[in-house]
């Protein structure tokens, strides 16, 4: 009887410093447990996904405009249609950067592409005449077809680019972040902001 007691004794003791060394290995800097900076941040600003379907929102309005201007004109309503045409070309320059816009960044590569070659386009577009035009109507395609490449691939930059700017969006934020605080001084309390960052 004793024999079984000691045996007893002796395998409590073995299972209790088991249990020790295994509280110690999981309490190692190598064995710890994911914190929340090793996962996915889930309190990020700006979504990639919503950058991407605003610029492809603002990508598809002016041609929406565009259409529905050639729809208006159909039925013969041509005071309609021409200031849908003005809409879709100020649309076209300025809302395939709506992805970027929300993301905090208003002016993009892409938007002056778009800008520059729309005013490329014009100004081919004003060199063509249709009477005694002489040698002017020589001077339209070069800028028209110009103007065109641009426009198009600033539509394609900023549909391309968006997600990238969500991340940079959300980077800016973090660098910089305000949170309240509350300072006492002389038995008074004052609350007030504090500015964290990293640069």
């Amino acid at each position: 009887m004793k024999t079984i007691t000691t045996l007893a004794a002796a395998a409590a003791l073995l299972v209790a410093s088991t249990g020790l060394a295994s509280a110690d290995e999981l309490s190692s800097p190598g064995l710890t447990a994911p914190t929340r900076s090793d996962a996915v941040n889930t309190d990020d600003r700006y979504s990639e996904d919503t950058a991407t379907a605003l610029a492809i929102a603002g990508t598809a309005l002016p041609l929406a405009l565009f259409a529905g201007a050639g729809i208006v004109d159909e039925l013969d309503a041509s005071d309609a249609a021409g200031p849908m045409v003005v809409a879709g070309l100020g649309a076209l320059v300025l809302t395939p950067s709506a992805g970027h816009w929300y993301a905090g960044k208003v002016v993009t590569p892409g938007l002056v592409a778009r800008a520059a070659g729309l005013g490329a386009f014009a100004y081919g577009v004003s060199q063509i005449c249709l009477y005694d035009c002489g040698d002017r109507s020589n001077n339209a395609g070069g800028p028209m077809l110009l103007g065109a490449a641009a426009v198009l691939g600033g539509v394609i930059y900023d549909l391309a680019t968006a997600d990238a700017a969500a991340r940079d969006g959300n980077a800016r934020a973090r660098r910089l972040q305000l949170a309240p605080t509350v300072t006492r001084s002389g038995g008074a309390t004052t609350g007030g902001l504090a500015v964290s960052g990293a640069f």
